[in-house]
C-alpha cells in the first residue's frame, strides 16, 4: 500500500505538491497548478499547503531526518528574525513617521494564524517523536 508522504526528489519548498504527485500519479506540476489556483481564488492554497506541509511525513531515513530537522530548526529562526525584524521596522516607521506600509493587513489575523501554525507543528513533531 502507498504512503503519502512529502517529497523529496521532485522538492521546489517542503516538497507537499511532489509527494501529492507520486501518490496520485499525476505530474506535479499540475498540483502545484492547481495550489496557485486555490491561492488566487481565495487564498485556500496556501493554508492547505501549509497545513499538508505540517502534516504530511517526510520520505527520509533516520539519519537523514535528524540532519533535515537541524537544518528545518536553522530556517524557522532565520525566518523569524526577518519577520521580527520586518515587523519591528514597520512599527518604528509608524511611530517616527506615521507610516503604514500594512495598513491592509489585520494583524491580529496574523497573529492567531501563526500561532495555530505553530501549535500544529509543535504537536506534529512530538507525535514523530
Amino acid at each position: 500500500m502507498k504512503k503519502l508522504h512529502r517529497s523529496n526528489a521532485d522538492k521546489i519548498i517542503w516538497g507537499v505538491c511532489g509527494g501529492l504527485g507520486e501518490y496520485f500519479q499525476i505530474d506535479s506540476v499540475i498540483i502545484r497548478i492547481l495550489f496557485v489556483l486555490m491561492l488566487f481564488a481565495g487564498g485556500t492554497g496556501f493554508f492547505l499547503y501549509i497545513v499538508l506541509a505540517i502534516m504530511m511525513p517526510s520520505s527520509l531515513k533516520e539519519n537523514d531526518i535528524i540532519e533535515e530537522r537541524k537544518e528545518e530548526k536553522s530556517k524557522l529562526k532565520m525566518f523569524l528574525g526577518i519577520l521580527l525584524a520586518l515587523v519591528g521596522l514597520c512599527i518604528m516607521l509608524n511611530i517616527i513617521f506615521g507610516f503604514n506600509i500594512f495598513s491592509f493587513v489585520d494583524w491580529r489575523v496574523i497573529l492567531s494564524l501563526f500561532l495555530i501554525l505553530i501549535g500544529l507543528k509543535i504537536i506534529f513533531e512530538n507525535e514523530k517523536q
